[in-house]
C-alpha cells in the first residue's frame, strides 16, 4: 500500500468508473488520469472507459452488465452542484451502498439520450462549459480529493 495512505484505508471491492462518451485522444489528459488511477488505487478499483464517438452499443453493453447495485451518474452542466466537501459526503454515500459507480461525460453536444436514460441523477462539475476532457481530468481528481477528505489525507487542506 502507498505510503501516503492513511492506516486502516482499505482496498474496496468496487470500480468507479468514468465513461466518455468519445475517445481521449490526448496524451498531456491520459497521463493526468493515470496519475490519479494510481492514487486511487488503495481504495478501489478505478477505470476510464473510452464508448467511442457516437457509439452507443459500448454504454449499451456497459448498462446491459451492470447488477441492480451499480450506480451511472451523468455529468452534466444543468445537475446537482456541489463544494469538494459535499460532493465527498455524497460520494461515500454511494460508495457504501454500490458495488461500482459510473460517471458517464458526453461528447460536445453533451450526454446521449441512452446515458441520459440509465443514469440515477446528475451531477455538475462547473458552473462554466467544460470540454469532455477537461471533464475527465476534473472528475478524476475530485474523486481523489473525495478520497482524502473522507480519509482524513492531508491532500485537501
Amino acid at each position: 500500500m502507498p505510503e501516503d495512505v492513511p492506516d486502516g484505508v482499505f482496498h474496496y471491492i468496487m470500480t468507479v468508473r468514468i465513461a466518455l462518451e468519445g475517445r481521449i485522444r490526448d496524451k498531456n489528459a491520459e497521463a493526468f488520469v493515470l496519475e490519479y488511477k494510481k492514487r486511487l488505487s488503495p481504495f478501489f478499483d478505478f477505470e476510464v472507459a473510452e464508448l467511442g464517438a457516437g457509439n452507443s452499443k459500448s454504454l449499451d453493453k456497459l448498462i446491459k452488465t451492470a447488477r441492480p447495485e451499480d450506480v451511472f451518474i451523468g455529468l452534466d452542466a444543468s445537475g446537482r452542484k456541489f463544494d469538494s466537501e459535499s460532493f465527498a459526503s455524497w460520494f461515500d454515500g454511494k460508495r457504501l451502498g454500490a458495488k461500482s459507480i459510473t460517471f458517464i461525460i458526453g461528447e460536445a453536444e453533451g450526454l446521449s439520450v441512452m446515458a441520459r436514460g440509465c443514469a440515477s441523477e446528475f451531477i455538475s462539475l462547473s458552473e462554466l462549459t467544460l470540454s469532455y476532457r477537461v471533464s475527465l481530468m476534473v472528475a478524476a481528481e475530485q474523486i481523489y480529493r473525495a478520497m482524502t477528505i473522507i480519509t482524513g489525507h492531508p491532500y485537501h487542506k
